[in-house]
C-alpha cells in the first residue's frame, strides 16, 4: 500500500473516530440521559476498547514496518486510556470552569483548555508509541546516567539505541555505518 494511501486512511480513521467518540460520550453522559453506576463503567470500558481499536489501526497504518497487533497492543491500550482520561477531564473542565466563567473569560478558558488538551493528547500518543518502540526493538534495560555522562557502563539496550541513532543518520544508500563500543568510556578521546 502506498504511503499516500496509508496517510489518507490514517487521517480518515482518526477524524471519524475522534469526531464520533466525544459525541457518543456526550450522548451517554448527558444530564438528561445520565448513566449511573455499573452501566457508566461499562460504557467507559467500551469507549476505551473502541479507542484502543482505533489506535491499533492508526499505529499499524503509521508505522513503516509491518507490526503485529500483539506488538502494538500495549501502546494502543496506553494511548486509549490516556485519551479517555483527557476526554473525561475535558468534560469536567468545560462543565465547571468554562460554563461558570464570564463570556470573555470562558473564551480564554476554552482556548487554553484546548491547547492543553492537544498538547497532552500528542504527548500521550508519543509516549504510547515509544512503549511499542522500546518493546519491539528490545531497547531495555537502559542506564539512567547515559545521557548525562560518558563515564557509565552501557547496557545492551543503550548500545542498541546508540547504534540505531547512528544508522538513522545515514544519508546515502551506498553509505555503510559500523558502530563499535570500546571498553574505555572515560570521556577522553582516543589517541
Amino acid at each position: 500500500m502506498s504511503r499516500r494511501l496509508q496517510g489518507i486512511l490514517l487521517a480518515l480513521t482518526s477524524a471519524a473516530s475522534f469526531g464520533v467518540m466525544p459525541v457518543l460520550t456526550k450522548v451517554v453522559y448527558d444530564d438528561g440521559a445520565g448513566v449511573a453506576g455499573v452501566l457508566s463503567v461499562r460504557f467507559t470500558l467500551a469507549a476505551v476498547l473502541l479507542n484502543a481499536g482505533v489506535f491499533i489501526v492508526g499505529f499499524r497504518l503509521a508505522t513503516a514496518r509491518d507490526l503485529t497487533v500483539r506488538q502494538i497492543l500495549p501502546g494502543a491500550l496506553t494511548a486509549a486510556v490516556i485519551w479517555q482520561l483527557l476526554q473525561s477531564f475535558g468534560g469536567v473542565y468545560v462543565g465547571h470552569v468554562v460554563k461558570s466563567a464570564s463570556l470573555i473569560n470562558s473564551v480564554f478558558a476554552l482556548v487554553l483548555g484546548l491547547l492543553a488538551f492537544i498538547y497532552l493528547a500528542a504527548l500521550g500518543v508519543v509516549v504510547a508509541t515509544e512503549i511499542n518502540v522500546v518493546r519491539v526493538n528490545h531497547l531495555y534495560p537502559r542506564a539512567l546516567l547515559t545521557p548525562f555522562t560518558d563515564d557509565v557502563d552501557l547496557t545492551s539496550g543503550d548500545e542498541r539505541t546508540y547504534t540505531d541513532a547512528a544508522k538513522a543518520q545515514r544519508t546515502k544508500g551506498f553509505q555503510h555505518i559500523d558502530v563499535t563500543f570500546d571498553g574505555d568510556r572515560s570521556g577522553e578521546p582516543d589517541a
